[in-house]
């Protein structure tokens, strides 16, 4: 499969500025940034090449992550446009012209910040907020408790973990919280949906689709031994002491991975423009196999 033309483009841009990287590194970072980009558009199609690339920043941004890393001197961050004008047409023979007047800010400088102390992720200049001193998640005018104040939706379906032991659940934006169920059914309590279409039953799977309620915050049990594959836009994500499979990744915000001391797990992690804390995988056969990844934030261990 060939990379989109302007994912290239970002690329060619992004080796340039690595600059006085070695040329092995250059290309493991130029090879990061295209499959992230490619497994983002994957998970979620409705996501452009375009719209991905512009929340990871500038090539010289992303590149300056890097030299700093290395103690080398960072590139001069360019310049973004401030304002687009976008002149629409003229009304009838009087030759009357409607201006309209787009502003467009993207100064994000930097990216991704991160307040360890205070609890605080903020992305792409505050855009997207992740607040756990407030409990609050913010995207862009979007605020999770006013989303919140909608009825509470309390659910279970039975999972066939002999013939379908896969589930899937899907999100736009919200706070998604990952606990043991205490026998075979999926389990779900959240605020934020107001309406039923969500569980959908699949040939080899269980879903709950919850992308098209904006903002929501869900508790959900999952049973032992399912293979669960979790995939978010922005917020928060929190997986405790799971007895299960887990293939979780967010585009913006956290993860919250609780271990359970009992169990073994084998970690695959990954960040782009963030953090991730040290996790020590055990290579038995029967570890959970815990995969975990974001495009910006963090992925913390407790």
């Amino acid at each position: 499969m060939s990379t989109p033309a302007k994912l290239e483009l970002y690329l060619v841009k992004l080796d340039k500025a690595l600059g006085p990287i070695a040329i092995s590194e250059k290309a493991d970072i130029v090879t990061e940034i295209r499959s992230h980009v490619l497994e983002a558009q994957r998970h979620d199609e409705s996501q452009s090449i375009e719209s991905i690339l512009a929340s990871l920043g500038e090539p010289e941004i992303v590149a300056n992550r890097y030299l700093l890393e290395r103690g080398l001197k960072p590139q001069k961050a360019p310049k973004h446009p401030i304002i687009k004008w976008l002149v629409i047409g003229f009304l009838g023979t009087m030759s009357i012209f409607i201006i309209f007047v787009l502003i467009l800010i993207w100064q994000f400088s930097p990216l991704i910040k991160i307040d360890n102390e205070g609890g605080r992720i903020a992305i792409l200049g505050g855009l997207i907020d992740v607040n756990e001193g407030t409990g609050s998640i913010k995207v862009g005018s979007l605020d999770i408790r006013e989303d919140m104040k909608r009825s509470e939706d309390i659910g279970s379906v039975e999972i066939d973990l002999k013939n379908k032991p896969a589930i899937e659940i899907v999100f736009g934006n919200g706070k998604i919280d990952l606990e043991n169920a205490s026998g075979a059914n999926l389990e779900w309590k959240c605020k934020g949906l107001g309406s039923s279409g969500f569980l959908v039953e699949e040939k080899n799977k269980t879903k709950l689709n919850l992308k098209n309620f904006g903002m929501v915050k869900c508790n959900i049990g999952i049973p032992a031994g399912v293979n669960l594959v979790l995939n978010g836009n922005n917020g928060e994500i929190e997986l405790d002491k799971p007895h299960y499979h887990v293939s979780a990744k967010l585009l913006n915000g956290k993860i919250n991975f609780i271990e359970d001391a009992s169990l073994k797990y084998s970690y695959f992690t990954s960040v782009v423009t963030g953090k991730i804390d040290n996790f020590k995988s055990d290579s038995s056969k029967d570890a959970y196999k815990i995969e975990m990844s974001l495009i910006n934030g963090k992925i913390l261990k407790n």
